[in-house]
């Protein structure tokens, strides 16, 4: 797993947002200055946010940015998936799933990181924008809470089984 800068500031700015949703739209140059971050690293992320669909501009004098839906429907796994493409890449299969390793049928390592990606992909499919946003609540424990979780989630299920999230899907399509 590697979340480079995009992900992590991408994420950064989109709690912003987030915080700013309820009153009015808020400027890149807002979110810049607010995350001591460049402007122009700021507008990379949010044209990329919002072809995703996590985000709307909104255009005039007092213009900007909101959330494309609730804090609490957008996933950090959204976040992740809009700016880096993947949570976890894995070496053995190429991207369109297409096996990349001759040695897949007689190696276990494969299966370590498939399984290692799709409790990364359940946890951070869990963790909503408004989770973090809470102020009251410790976010390591949330964490911790829904790691717990979803290893048993995930433990019920069959061997080899990519990750059920339906919450996640209809989160999207709520937010699409």
């Amino acid at each position: 797993m590697r979340i480079t800068t995009q992900g992590d500031y991408g994420l950064v700015c989109l709690l912003r947002i987030a915080r700013q949703n309820g009153d009015r739209p808020i400027s890149v140059r807002e979110i810049a200055d607010g995350e001591r971050l460049p402007r122009h690293y700021v507008e990379k992320l949010v044209g990329r946010l919002r072809r995703a669909g996590l985000i709307t501009s909104v255009r005039g004098p007092s213009g900007g940015y909101v959330l494309n839906g609730r804090p609490d429907q957008i996933a950090v796994k959204d976040v992740i998936d809009a700016l880096e493409q993947s949570t976890f890449r894995i070496n053995c299969y190429h991207e369109d799933g297409q096996e990349a390793c001759v040695k897949l049928d007689s190696c276990n390592v494969g299966t370590v990181w498939a399984e290692l990606k799709a409790h990364i992909d359940l946890l951070l499919g869990s963790l909503t924008l408004a989770m973090l946003l809470d102020s009251d609540r410790d976010t390591r424990q949330i964490i911790r809470t829904l790691c717990a979780e979803k290893a048993t989630e995930r433990a019920r299920q069959p061997l080899g089984a990519a990750p059920i999230d339906e919450t996640n899907q209809n989160r999207m399509q709520t937010i699409k």
